[in-house]
């Protein structure tokens, strides 16, 4: 049989684990209950001694995030109406409120013929949208109000209302929709993740807009108050039918005689705006922020990667697969835990979660938390992982907490390249010893390959033919003390797969040492491998990587949690990585032949805000030219621009 490469564990015992993957385009939920009918009846007949669970269920995760999501949207909508039903009364409200449900079955609709999903980002712009999409049914409502309270028959307020404010709720929309449309056209990874926001919330306005011109002034003509009996007395002075605005009580006079007080000083208010626009540009300038790509926050998945180096085998990584665990047990919060060690530990098999693994992880387990209404803050799980694995004797534990957001690697990751590969290897080594050092850093470590030795065969050609050898008959032999000489192949009853059928010593006999041993059959009898054959130790070389034709090694950090004693503030990442740079520049002297380029969140930073310079440019203009369209006046688009700074 094959040599094991690899163990899994589940709740620190033994086990065999299947993962099953949705197909793109199906629907998780149902794909998850299908998955419990089928292990369900699969397995009804099992002995008991035999424990079947499901672990990594995303549908529970989902479930509780949709019914989160959707009370957000009902408290949202309630809170609107609550304000409406303040400011325009109960019926006015109404029917303000009514845009709201209408807007959001026309985007969910919209999203059905697009052919997208309602995910997470559709629904948080579904609840962020929820104040913006009534302003222009408030508008027509309030403008009715104003005429009604004029007198004016309740078609004849509505259907006024729709033609007099047709061009500003337009314009208004219009404006809006600008500063989101950029953002369709951010192409990459982050972008397509972020590309339902902008999405919805252009949907969300384009039907309110539709709402606001169309249904709105109808359905007030049929059901709104026909005339206002006793309008208040703010709405008459308003409307200018009896008195002024000035004269107005409560909140909206005190407003209105502001206005009037301040309209009367335009140089000392407009001094005034502008010192604190400058002063707010010169402290945040002057003072060091924590610019962070993507929230870390309140993470649902806690990896835990062991790592070693050297020639461990699989039940030495099965041992400290067990070490790591034993400190792991008891942990509030945590539901299940499942663990692969071996050659599965440092690849994606076993695991949906990331795939950016240090390269000599030999054992990863994976802590599945209790749905977020029942445990403790993940940081508070966090830190006391972290505590457990802190002094264990011989054992380098790395933690990785995975949020929702797009992927990003390591908080600090520097790739270095050149053509030369010693220069290359000692910057690597030079780099990753001040990623150690840096009290703001931890987890380090670099792509170079792991210290070890492979033993290179190196045939003698001249003589190999003498003796009627070849590279085969060699290599063949030389199986029978590895993997095998493959003979033949056997397909079972019950797989789809052959398997190999293959012929090799006993277990003592397959060692490096025996390889000398090993003879084969040649032209003058059996003779000793040795004889054409030399065996020569080489350091090990995992793989080779290269980028731009280049040789490149990459080495990466995370931000350490907690506060930073030279500052007093919290470890930033855009500060370390400042630091680094730094130390490149003045300190590092480096080779001339060797590039440092920062990747990570440092590259995605710099690509967003490259991006977000020239949409916000792209907005602005956009912005000019609506406003210019709708006051034909450079003054009152320049008074309006002015807003946005």
């Amino acid at each position: 049989f094959k040599d094991r490469k690899s163990q899994a564990r589940f709740q620190f015992k033994p086990s065999v684990s299947i993962e099953v993957s949705k197909r793109a385009g199906e629907n998780i939920i149902e794909t998850i209950d299908e998955v419990r009918k089928i292990t369900a009846q699969e397995t009804k007949d099992w002995p008991k001694t035999v424990n079947v669970e499901l672990s990594q269920d995303q549908s529970i995760q989902i479930l509780e995030m949709i019914n989160s999501l959707i009370s957000s949207i009902v408290n949202a909508v309630v809170l609107v109406v609550i304000v409406c039903i303040a400011a325009l009364g109960l019926r006015s409200a109404l029917m303000v409120g009514f845009a709201i449900p209408a807007s959001f079955l026309m985007t969910v609709f919209a999203f059905k013929v697009q052919g997208g999903s309602i995910n997470m980002m559709v629904m948080f712009g579904m609840i962020l949208s929820v104040g913006i999409l009534v302003d222009s049914a408030i508008v027509i409502i309030e403008y009715a109000d104003r005429k009604l309270a004029e007198g004016l028959e309740r078609r004849d307020a509505y259907v006024l209302a729709g033609k007099r404010m047709f061009w500003p709720i337009i314009s208004s929309t219009a404006t809006t929709l600008a500063a989101f449309l950029p953002l369709l056209f951010w192409n990459t990874l982050p972008g397509q993740f972020m590309s339902y926001f902008p999405k919805t919330l252009i949907y969300v306005l384009t039907a309110s807009l539709l709402m606001a011109l169309i249904f709105l002034p109808t359905i007030g003509a049929l059901f709104g108050p026909k005339k206002l009996r006793n309008p208040r007395e703010s709405l008459k002075a308003l409307s200018g039918a009896d008195g002024t605005p000035l004269e107005i009580e409560g909140f909206t006079g005190t407003y209105a005689r502001t206005i009037n007080v301040l309209a009367k000083h335009p140089f000392k208010v407009f001094i005034t705006i502008l010192a604190l626009v400058i002063g707010i540009f010169l402290w945040f300038g002057k003072t060091d922020h924590n610019i962070a790509f993507f929230t870390d926050e309140g993470g649902d998945e806690i990896y835990v990667y062991a790592r070693a180096r050297g020639n461990t085998s699989t039940l030495d990584d099965a041992d400290i697969a067990k070490k790591v665990e034993a400190h792991l047990k008891n942990i509030a919060g945590v539901k299940s835990v499942f663990t692969i060690a071996g050659n599965g530990a440092s690849n994606s098999g076993g695991f949906r979660g990331p795939s950016n693994i240090p390269i000599d992880t030999v054992s990863r387990t994976f802590l599945e938390l209790l749905p977020f209404d029942e445990r403790r803050a993940t940081e508070e799980i966090e830190k006391e992982v972290r505590e457990r694995l802190a002094n264990v004797p011989g054992l380098l534990t790395e933690l990785e907490i995975v949020a929702m957001g797009p992927p990003v690697g390591k908080d600090v990751t520097v790739e270095l390249t050149s053509d030369n590969l010693d220069h290359l290897s000692a910057a690597t080594r030079k780099l990753t010893s001040f990623f150690e050092n840096h009290g703001g850093l931890i987890e380090v470590e670099n792509t170079m390959p792991l210290p070890g030795i492979e033993w290179q065969l190196d045939i003698d050609r001249v003589e190999a033919g003498r003796l009627g050898l070849d590279v085969s008959t060699i290599g063949a032999a030389v199986q029978f003390v590895t993997e095998g000489s493959l003979v033949g192949f056997f397909r079972p009853l019950d797989a789809d797969e052959e398997l190999d059928i293959r012929i090799r010593y006993p277990k003592h006999a397959r060692d490096i040492g025996e390889l000398d041993n090993l003879r084969i059959l040649t032209n003058e009898g059996a003779l000793p491998l040795s004889s054409v054959v030399k065996r020569v130790a080489r350091p090990r070389q995992d793989s080779i990587a290269r980028r731009d034709q280049k040789r490149v090694y990459e080495v990466k950090g995370n931000t350490r949690k907690g506060i930073n004693p030279k500052t007093g503030h919290d470890y930033a990442t855009n500060l370390i990585v400042d630091d680094v740079k730094k130390w490149l520049k003045t300190e590092a002297d480096l080779p001339d032949d060797v590039t440092a380029k920062f990747l990570g969140q440092d590259e995605e930073n710099k690509a967003a805000g490259k991006f977000f310079a020239g949409a916000g440019i792209a907005t602005l203009f956009m912005m000019g030219v609506i406003l210019l369209w709708q006051f034909n006046s450079f003054w009152h688009v320049l008074l309006t621009l002015s807003a946005v700074v």
